[in-house]
């Protein structure tokens, strides 16, 4: 463990480093508003066949907190492409999780990766960081031949003959990777920004195994939950082996009620990457797709912002579900599920 744990210490450290000098633009997922109210904004996706919809109204929506349905405070659709103003830069962070891949997914990580560079408009920025034993570090940047030249010297590490005690402090120090990062974009927020994990989509961070849960592997997914709504950074994430489908790749029942929910694909993977992308408002994708996906949905989308409820004292500790729901039967609809009160 305490390799590993070096391992990915010194790469938070670099990677806040890299973030240090991003633009400070407030942009909070629950801020204090006044003495007497706090507001929750969320950032909200609706498409239809893959494609945005920018149609909506205050009308169409619904949104529950804790199960309760809130009156909405503000509702507009965020455009950044086609209005007059210039786009604004986006800081993006790639995560490749080293101990999460196995060799074999090696070649399909690196092209998963550069993808994601391609995607990028001019003044987007990208830090690179990885789990594994051996640093590779990309500081922010628009720099994209030093990204290509870092991402290329990537390689899989996931033992899949590790003893379960093993898998368990791997997944602690994935984790923790991914923690570190959210921690320092919320330091330095800026207006569009989002995070790609590329990682075994089957895989489970808390144990590996079903029979022996990982408990301190949880408590660290659940900090990363926590940190990615403090941040407001949905993660998205891409399996190397680009063995399963976009979850945005599933069609509607055709008994979908009036009120269509946040999907929930009952094909969804099980594993904690794809708990991660469902819980912080982001996409399980494949490699094709998916890059130009997390850039498009960081350029066009509902920004929807509410009164947080009352929260009694002794539940302050305890997050807040969050559930979207839109009147149109024919939209996808994906949003953050959980976030922490204030």
């Amino acid at each position: 463990m305490r390799g590993l744990a070096r391992a990915w210490r010194p790469t938070a450290a670099l990677l806040a480093m890299s973030l240090a000098t991003t633009a400070a633009i407030p942009s909070a997922q629950v801020s204090s508003a006044s003495s007497e109210a706090t507001l929750v904004t969320l950032t909200v996706i609706v498409s239809r066949e893959g494609q945005p919809v920018p149609d909506l109204t205050a009308a169409d929506i619904v949104v529950l907190d804790n199960g309760v349905a809130q009156p909405i405070e503000a509702f507009e659709y965020v455009d950044t492409i086609t209005g007059d103003s210039p786009e604004p830069p986006g800081d993006f962070v790639l995560v490749l999780d080293d101990l999460g891949t196995p060799p074999a997914g090696t070649s399909g990580a690196v092209l998963a990766a550069l993808a994601l560079v391609d995607a990028l408009g001019p003044h987007d920025r990208l830090a690179v960081v990885n789990t594994g034993p051996f640093p590779l570090i990309q500081q922010l940047s628009t720099d994209r031949t030093a990204s290509r030249t870092t991402i290329r010297q990537f390689l899989g590490q996931r033992d899949s003959s590790a003893s379960r005690s093993e898998a368990c402090r791997r997944s602690v120090v994935s984790l923790g990777v991914i923690e570190n990062a959210l921690k320092v974009m919320a330091q330095q927020p800026s207006t569009r920004r989002a995070m790609l994990v590329l990682s075994d989509i089957r895989r489970v961070y808390w144990g590996e195994v079903r029979e022996q849960k990982c408990s301190e592997a949880r408590k660290v997914f659940d900090r990363v939950v926590a940190a990615s709504s403090v941040a407001h950074v949905p993660i998205y994430g891409i399996d190397p082996r680009a063995q399963q489908a976009s979850a945005e790749a599933v069609k509607p029942h055709p008994a979908t009620v009036a009120v269509t929910k946040v999907r929930r694909p009952s094909d969804m993977p099980s594993g904690s990457l794809g708990a991660l992308v469902r819980m912080t408002g982001g996409a399980l994708t494949d490699a094709a797709d998916g890059p130009h996906q997390l850039v498009r949905d960081t350029r066009q989308y509902y920004r929807v912002v509410y009164r947080q409820p009352e929260v009694p004292r002794g539940s302050r500790n305890q997050v807040r579900q969050v559930d979207v729901r839109f009147r149109r039967p024919d939209v996808a609809v994906r949003a953050r599920q959980l976030y922490p009160p204030s």
